[in-house]
């Protein structure tokens, strides 16, 4: 029955209530949003720490929604039940009106009665149902901001990564162009000590000799230099390892 004592004058039935639910779960559902995949970065850090940590988080989160999300089926039920009261209610006045034998006093203080109990519990439902709606909205936001700021860190760690790993590869280029070198001038110390062997079996020739040993201490130092500076790409490397480890051991 349509009163004009009610807001708007309009009863909700079985379907629009039904499409109100169902719209208010399909935009929790697109509020959610999909989960951001994070690649998985080099040496394992991803894998072994940051993944982890952050499908853990985003666990917790959408356990927080699922929560919130419960509360409004518990609010939507609470909205049910009081619209079956109403209406019940609104049978029950619709019955006053077919079988009513009191005065036309008697009649109109029933339908006062009526109409200010509908009007109450109309009131009370709407009013209790958009402060939590409107609680629930800012939680989810607030969900919705922490997310995409977790995103945004575990891109900025993924960058860091890919540019340590490029350095690394190079690194380890130069050590292997190194070790090549290093081999050399091995090679060639060990054939400059033999051709000095030869010449001081080989008779009188003191100044091949001087040469040939000028010749090899300056390879010993250049030798003795590319040491140096292999220690030096080994100390940076374990440095680079260092960093790595501290960056993703302080990642929030």
């Amino acid at each position: 029955m349509t009163h004009p004592s009610r807001p708007g004058g309009i009863k909700p039935d079985a379907d629009d209530i039904q499409a109100y639910q169902r719209e208010r779960r399909t935009r929790m559902v697109d509020r959610i949003g999909d989960v951001p995949e994070v690649k998985g970065g080099g040496a394992g850090l991803s894998a072994d720490g940051g993944g982890w940590l952050q499908w853990l988080i985003i666990l917790l989160l959408l356990g927080g929604a699922y929560y919130l999300y419960q509360q409004l089926d518990l609010a939507r039920a609470q909205l049910t039940l009081d619209e079956q009261r109403i209406l019940r209610l609104e049978k029950q006045l619709n019955i006053t009106d077919e079988s009513v034998s009191e005065t036309s006093d008697q009649f109109e203080k029933q339908m006062q009665f009526l109409d200010t109990e509908i009007r109450k519990l109309w009131d009370n439902v709407w009013k209790r149902s958009k402060e939590q709606l409107a609680e629930h909205e800012t939680k989810i936001t607030k969900m919705e901001k922490s997310l995409e700021s977790i995103n945004k860190q575990f891109e900025t760690l993924n960058s860091k990564v890919a540019a340590v790993e490029k350095a690394n590869a190079a690194d380890k280029k130069e050590l292997a162009n190194l070790k090549v070198q290093l081999q050399k001038t091995r090679d060639m110390t060990e054939t400059n000590w033999s051709e000095i062997a030869e010449l001081k079996q080989g008779g009188n020739i003191a100044d091949k000799v001087a040469k040939l040993e000028s010749r090899v201490k300056a390879n010993e130092e250049w030798l003795e230099s590319v040491n140096a500076f292999r220690k030096q790409v080994n100390r940076d490397i374990t440095d680079l390892r260092t960093t790595i480890q501290s960056n993703h051991g302080g990642t929030p």
